[in-house]
């Protein structure tokens, strides 16, 4: 974690925990020492105390490989039975998760976030926009029929009709319910969809060994009939991603007239001229084809320089992309 002692990323962190926590914030600290129950002094990349007086960790990793279950193994190890409220683990710069790190994740109720820089420029300035994201990680799909697993499970409501795959059907449920309430997602890295499907009167080729191995026995007070069920369970990652951009375009625009100054982000999110803040909604557009994208976000004007920022009087919305699928709602100024 050089990266992050030499404050390469300890800026942005600082700014997404406050994100997170918002208003619940007392402090937060990078480098942040804390006594283990066993009395051994640990080091945390980035600690932020809530005025609750509770503690939230995030370990941060900026490796360029895929990261498998030992490095989640030693975060563990590092909180376990300690008195952290929350830990989250960052991943920077190409790092990536196995799936059996993303399970252990879940398992142990531990958060992931991924965050995407869209430049190299001012890496120890705050970014202007940080936007989250959810992809659902579609080439780990895991589909389960009691202990066995499938690539698939697919049926047809007659039989002229195109066959239909489950698992296009959860990531269809899985999108609706997480566009509808992106925040209850937070700190949940696997979405599970389960089916039952009764077999009774219904073409399939599960043979009758493998058949009784997805029986259930149906209860209730007037039966007690073994049915023909499967129980079709769907397991989709999650990967949770932060997109950040920064100022680092400077251009002189000259009409023979007049002389006017537009500065612009890396992306193209965020352009500024003499007076007018200028918001690029294609980027917006452009960051949906990722995957889902929460429909709230803050831009930090801030990092606007000075001796622009004082001269905004305007703000213009445009669609570079072209796209036009994006329109803003509703817009709140925010004191710090």
């Amino acid at each position: 974690m050089d990266t992050l002692k030499k404050g390469q990323y300890a800026e942005i962190m600082t700014e997404y925990a406050e994100h997170i926590y918002r208003a619940s914030v007392s402090e937060t600290k990078r480098n942040y020492m804390f006594k283990s129950p066993e009395g051994t002094m640990r080091e945390v990349d980035i600690c932020t105390t809530l005025t609750s007086g509770e503690r939230i960790a995030f370990e941060v990793r900026d490796r360029h490989s895929t990261q498998g279950i030992d490095w989640i193994d030693q975060v563990i190890g590092k909180y376990y039975d300690s008195d952290f409220k929350y830990v989250w683990i960052c991943t920077f710069d190409g790092c990536k998760l196995s799936k059996d790190a993303i399970k252990k994740l879940e398992y142990h109720h531990i958060g992931w976030r991924d965050f995407q820089l869209l430049n190299e420029f001012a890496m120890e300035e705050n970014p202007i926009i940080m936007i989250s994201g959810i992809e659902l990680l579609k080439d780990e799909i895991v589909v389960r029929i009691g202990n066995e697993v499938y690539q698939d499970v697919r049926f047809q409501m007659t039989e002229d009709s195109d066959k239909e795959s489950y698992i296009d059907i959860a990531i269809g449920i899985c999108t609706s319910i997480i566009q509808s309430n992106f925040h209850q997602f937070d700190e949940i890295n696997i979405f599970t969809y389960t089916h039952e499907q009764n077999l009774n009167g219904i073409k399939h080729n599960f043979d009758d060994e493998r058949k009784q191995k997805y029986r259930r026995l149906k209860t209730s007070p007037y039966a007690n009939d073994e049915v023909n069920r499967l129980v079709i369970e769907i397991e989709i990652p999650l990967k949770h991603t932060i997109f950040v951009d920064y100022f680092d375009e400077k251009y002189i625009v000259n009409n023979n007239q007049n002389e006017e100054i537009l500065l612009s982000t890396n992306d193209k999110s965020i352009f500024i001229t003499n007076d007018t803040l200028i918001i690029n909604f294609g980027y917006i557009c452009d960051l949906m084809e990722t995957g889902i994208i929460d429909s709230n976000f803050l831009i930090n004007l801030q990092t606007i320089p000075e001796e622009y920022r004082n001269n905004l009087n305007k703000v213009k919305f445009v669609d570079v992309s072209g796209k036009g699928n994006c329109i803003p709602m509703k817009m709140y100024g925010i004191n710090y």
